[in-house]
């Protein structure tokens, strides 16, 4: 298969910053923001005539920002500045085939980014990618069949969350609404004992140069997956380096909580996992077994009713991080 460079079929054109009218008028163009490249939930408009007009026939990516690399396209308006506009140079390429194809492209993107806080698209990797050279019927049919795919996954989701809310409706005639129930901080449940509320080891207090061939386990983000726990590939620490970790270590029934990437996700330690250290990369809750039952409080947490309290407190700095501090209220 031949490619072409994507410089070669498409020109660059960065969006600005445009006045928004609250009210527009008969005159009024759509403002296209960073979110509108996924959904049409908050519209916006302008009346100012200048900017970059994007048509159904242009691709807009998101340029700068924690999502850059997201990609958008078949909508008519102004971009903004945080957003570039794709305009093909040659009606030899189907605005959708590109479209899913810049998409399959995210992770090189992000990979590729430039700045140290705030991640830039870097022009020349978007620009040298190698775009499959293909007939106009052949893009439109893989087009045509991934937008397909792309509907059933959809779907599926909706029936999902349907599913979550019938879960929902039942929970509710059976003990009635839950938010009417008593209600406690997270420390409220948390045992008496030492370090039963604790985060990983900071910075260079556990370093892979810390890691040997066997002793205390290491749990680390690797290790769980997906809410499940992966011990497919462990690392450990001396007992005298664990020792050291003392406030970080994690038995059975244990509440583990993310703090950094899939952040505020929980997972009960099973009885099966031998003595551990949890890594930076998490929190850790010791229950008071007298006040909850720990696998209600892993299920509790991971609610949307505690999720989206733990939203609140979220910082993203290029990943999502949740403290401690946080989480105790």
């Amino acid at each position: 298969m031949k490619f072409e460079k994507l410089g070669n079929i498409i020109s660059i054109h960065k969006g600005r910053k445009n006045s928004i009218v609250e009210i527009p008028d008969s005159n009024s163009k759509r403002v296209l923001q960073i979110d509108d490249l996924r959904n049409d939930k908050l519209l916006q408009y302008t009346n100012d005539v200048t900017g970059v007009f994007v048509t159904e026939e242009d691709i807009m990516i998101a340029w700068d920002g924690a999502n850059a690399g997201t990609i958008g396209y078949g909508k008519r308006g102004y971009i903004g500045s945080t957003i570039a506009a794709l305009r093909k140079k040659t009606k030899q390429y189907n605005t959708v085939f590109l479209g899913k194809f810049l998409q399959s492209q995210f992770s090189y993107l992000q990979k590729n980014a430039t700045g140290a806080t705030i991640p830039h698209i870097d022009r020349k990797s978007l620009e040298n990618l190698n775009v499959p050279i293909l007939n106009l019927e052949d893009q439109i049919r893989i087009a045509t069949l991934l937008s397909k795919v792309e509907t059933l996954i959809k779907q599926r989701k909706e029936s999902i969350h349907l599913l979550d809310e019938f879960l929902k409706s039942t929970f509710l005639k059976m003990f009635g609404d839950y938010e009417k129930f008593t209600q406690i901080p997270i420390k409220g449940i948390a045992s008496k004992v030492k370090y039963s509320m604790s985060s990983g080891p900071f910075g260079s207090n556990l370093t892979s140069e810390h890691y040997t061939s066997e002793g205390v386990v290491i749990l680390r983000g690797t290790n769980v997956t997906s809410g499940t726990l992966d011990l497919s590939k462990i690392k450990y620490v001396s007992e005298e380096k664990a020792r050291e970790l003392e406030r970080s270590e994690i038995k059975p029934n244990d509440i583990v909580i993310v703090a950094v990437g899939s952040s505020g996700k929980a997972l009960r330690i099973p009885e099966s996992l031998p003595r551990a250290i949890i890594s930076q990369n998490f929190n850790k809750i010791t229950p008071d077994l007298s006040i909850v039952n720990p696998i209600y409080l892993e299920y509790s947490i991971n609610s949307h009713f505690v999720q989206r309290q733990f939203e609140r407190f979220m910082t993203d700095a290029g990943r999502t991080f949740l403290s401690l501090t946080n989480i105790k209220e």
